[in-house]
């Protein structure tokens, strides 16, 4: 009949309405994540926070997320398919009446008259004939076009740069992305900031003759040259000797056993190293 060809083209609009829906959330999702992903990853980046800190931002991201593609995608894509909550057709129709304004009274008053006739005992021929007369009214006016696709173009200036700023930077430095992204991950991990120079051992074989003195000998390389070199046992801190800008040494006197050790400067801590009697 002539009133399902257009309740057909209405529902036409209304899945373009939420298609519409769908598009520009998916370009407010890519805006607002993106723009919150690379701040997170900036500041975990620079600052090393805690395991707490780490924590809030990971369990605050993944909030957000879930929100936001609740909201802005999940919600728009049951739409579609007509789940959920859908506006009904009056709703539509004022929409629709907003764009094509010369038809918006027309095309409400042709659903009231629907709605009036199906809830009459009888048929009334004169509603009926009333009804199809607007219908033929409307019948060349293309609903869908009340919704423009081609408008959501003014979002993308917001959802394209943290896209090619995420791009270039994992073509150009991936640990600058994947090195903070994997401790934002595991935030119940404690990471250890690396420091901007390496402690190297230059003695060949750790080995002392047991009551004999034993001098540790330490290169530092690297951009950045700690001002203080420590060794530190189990047993006391000892402040290393500096013989040139990147040499130290320290003598142990009289080794009775094997000796653990560890070398430190600032928040800078080597693995251990172990004097063998």
């Amino acid at each position: 009949t002539n009133y399902t060809f257009l309740i057909r083209k209405i529902d036409e609009f209304i899945r373009k309405y939420y298609k519409n829906q769908l598009i520009r959330g998916l370009l407010y999702s890519m805006a607002a994540l993106g723009m919150y992903f690379i701040l997170i990853v900036l500041l975990e980046y620079f600052s090393w926070f805690s395991t707490v800190t780490r924590s809030f931002l990971f369990y605050t991201f993944l909030i957000t997320t879930v929100y936001i593609t609740g909201q802005f995608i999940v919600l728009p894509v049951l739409r579609i398919s007509s789940l959920g909550k859908v506006i009904n057709h009056e709703q539509a129709a004022d929409i629709i009446g907003k764009h094509f304004a010369e038809v918006k009274d027309v095309l409400i008053n042709t659903l009231q008259l629907h709605h009036l006739e199906q809830n009459k005992e009888e048929s009334n021929d004169l509603i009926l004939s009333g009804i199809d007369q607007k219908i033929r009214q409307l019948q060349p006016i293309p609903f869908t076009d009340a919704v423009d696709l081609k408008k959501n173009r003014k979002f993308l200036p917001y959802a394209l740069p943290p896209v090619i700023f995420l791009l270039a930077a994992l073509l150009i430095s991936p640990s600058f992305i994947l090195a903070p992204s994997k401790r934002i991950i595991n935030h119940n991990e404690v990471f250890e900031r690396p420091a901007p120079f390496t402690v190297r051992v230059l003695n060949e074989k750790l080995q002392a003759v047991q009551q004999d003195d034993f001098t540790v000998k330490v290169k530092i390389e690297g951009d950045e040259i700690p001002a203080l070199l420590n060794l530190q046992t189990k047993e006391a801190n000892y402040r290393m000797e500096k013989e040139s800008n990147v040499l130290y040494s320290y003598t142990f006197r009289n080794l009775q056993q094997n000796t653990n050790f560890v070398i430190t400067a600032d928040k800078y801590n080597s693995k251990q190293y172990t004097i063998t009697i």
